[in-house]
């Protein structure tokens, strides 16, 4: 009869978390080695492959998959390619399986076409069968990324390489936030259908199923895409360096952008790179998606391409006029009385409505040596604000509404407790008149009417006694 073994050895056998190998990030670890190399000059990639072990060579949906199971289906109203396509845009593919192709004096000889050439070459046979399925992992330390992850990098790069530089494919790979998938149209519709119009009911359930805009059909012209390329960011882009970084490290943690490689902007008929700027209004820096600015007559920009005529109507213009005759009205009711003031700010509303998946591409940029793509709306599209402005409607004529839930306000009473109100009793008060068209806040039985706010872009405008 064997002798038993004993329980240690039995326990240390079945406890997968004494491997020495346990709580090991390994790509994370090559992925900084990677980065260390490249800063001493080293362009040589680590390769992780164990000997004598083929590679287990990962199977992925296929185009028609990725379409049948994404909400953002392909439309005529929306599609982007360059027009005349070069060698340029299918040499991916014959370095892809260049085993098949070419010799390795012919991928040597290509190389020193140019740096670009050189550079993409040793990424697409690094990265050509790299598992990328992490890269649709949740993040659940997005909120501390300090700086955009060279392994998601190189994630998102083999990932467009596997469907041929075509960034609607990876996006519908990725799904999730950038599709704003577990976003539900029905529903939101079904809440805010009575306080709306049927127009704006319309094009949030296009927003929100098919993505933004409502029409770019533009097949471009190579030397127009290349002569954006050419032309660069803005000199103000380059003046702030530690703006350009942390935005992108921001925009990029927040799923609002996807990176990628610098060279696919250069091999890929689906991408385009728009100039980027940066404003300064007292003392906040803000990065513009400079869509419209020509430095030749005939040149043509994205916003030249996006035409408005199928967009919602645009009116927050009004929403401060109508906040000081609010204020106003609360003064005819409360002649004596103190009146606050709440100036409430939406985080990131442009951000809110994403690219359509097909056009993501179209709304590329360059920043930090990278190319991104945009999957969230840009500050600078001529259909950024129409994009927000049912949404924007739709919350303005639900305040009145949810302001008399009482429930609420037990609900979010954490927060409404951390609200400070400055108290300054000298203020000289100013008498307010009736007339026939203001004529207070009080209905006929002597009780305020529900809370009114406008919405000013993306802030909130409120005033109460």
């Amino acid at each position: 009869m064997p002798a038993k073994r004993p329980d240690f050895v039995v326990a240390l056998a079945n406890d997968q978390q004494l491997k020495v190998s346990a709580g090991i990030n390994k790509n994370l670890i090559l992925s900084e080695y990677q980065e260390f190399c490249i800063k001493k000059g080293h362009s040589d990639q680590a390769y992780t492959v164990v000997k004598g072990k083929t590679p287990q060579i990962m199977m992925y949906p296929t185009h028609h998959r990725l379409i049948a199971d994404c909400k953002m289906k392909p439309s005529t109203n929306l599609y982007y390619r360059v027009k005349d396509l070069h060698f340029d845009n299918v040499v991916i593919f014959l370095i892809k399986w260049h085993e098949l192709y070419l010799t390795n004096e012919d991928l040597n000889n290509m190389r020193k076409l140019s740096k670009m050439y050189c550079e993409m070459i040793d990424d697409v046979l690094r990265l050509r069968h790299m598992d990328f399925s992490t890269l649709k992992l949740p993040r659940f330390d997005y909120a501390d990324q300090t700086k955009i992850s060279n392994e998601r990098v190189d994630l998102a790069t083999a990932c467009a390489i596997h469907y041929g530089l075509h960034t609607g494919m990876v996006i519908r790979y990725l799904k999730g936030e950038y599709v704003g998938e577990s976003r539900d149209a029905n529903s939101i519709i079904k809440s805010v259908s009575s306080y709306i119009t049927k127009k704006d009911c319309d094009h949030i359930e296009r927003i929100i199923n098919q993505g933004c805009p409502s029409y770019l059909d533009f097949e471009e012209e190579r030397e127009n895409k290349h002569l954006a390329l050419r032309k660069g960011n803005q000199h103000t882009f380059h003046q702030h360096p530690e703006v350009t970084a942390k935005t992108m490290n921001k925009e990029e943690k927040n799923s609002h952008v996807l990176p990628f490689k610098l060279w696919v902007v250069f091999f890929s008929p689906h991408c385009r790179a728009t100039p980027q700027g940066i404003r300064e209004k007292h003392g906040k820096f803000r990065v513009i998606f400079d869509s419209s600015t020509q430095t030749s007559p005939d040149e043509v920009v994205l916003n030249h391409e996006t035409t408005t005529d199928f967009e919602a109507e645009i009116d927050f213009g009004r929403a401060k006029l109508k906040f000081f005759i609010n204020i106003y009205n609360w003064r005819v009711s409360y002649p004596t009385e103190i009146i606050y003031l709440a100036l409430a700010d939406i985080t990131a509303c442009f951000r809110f409505p994403r690219i359509s998946a097909d056009v993501t591409g179209a709304f590329g940029f360059i920043a930090e040596y990278l190319y991104f793509i945009s999957t969230s709306h840009v500050f600078g599209s001529n259909t950024s604000a129409s994009s927000w402005e049912a949404f924007r409607r739709a919350i303005q004529n639900l305040i009145p509404v949810l302001s008399q839930r009482n429930d609420l306000i037990h609900k979010h009473s954490e927060l409404l407790n951390m609200v400070k109100w400055h108290d300054e009793r000298k203020t000289i008060i100013c008498r307010a008149h009736p007339c026939n068209i203001n004529q207070g806040v009080l209905d006929d039985l002597g009780k305020v009417k529900p809370l009114e706010a406008n919405i000013y872009v993306d802030d909130i405008l409120a005033a109460a006694a």
